[in-house]
């Protein structure tokens, strides 16, 4: 994988969408630059199942809700870049 973050103790290993992962989620319907408010969890969801493992989905479903997004987040700062790290 790519990076790891930790979460509730536990190190969290994660890497950013491939290009052609990007482009088979348009293809699905979820353009992740224009995804609505509603749509977070389930596009969260769908991008674990491409990045984590499933012991790591299962232990993040136990968690705040918190914890997952910023797993998501670090997904999307790693296939994007992080916009506050560019700036330096």
């Amino acid at each position: 994988m790519g990076a790891t973050i930790e979460i509730a103790g536990r190190e969290i290993a994660y890497r950013g969408l491939k290009r052609k992962e990007v482009k088979a989620l348009k293809k699905e319907g979820i353009d992740i630059g224009r995804m609505k408010t509603d749509d977070v969890d389930a596009v969260m969801d769908r991008l674990f199942e491409l990045v984590l493992n499933p012991d790591d989905i299962g232990f993040l479903d136990d968690q705040l809700n918190r914890c997952a997004l910023d797993v998501f987040k670090a997904v999307i700062a790693e296939t994007y870049g992080d916009p506050a790290a560019e700036k330096n």
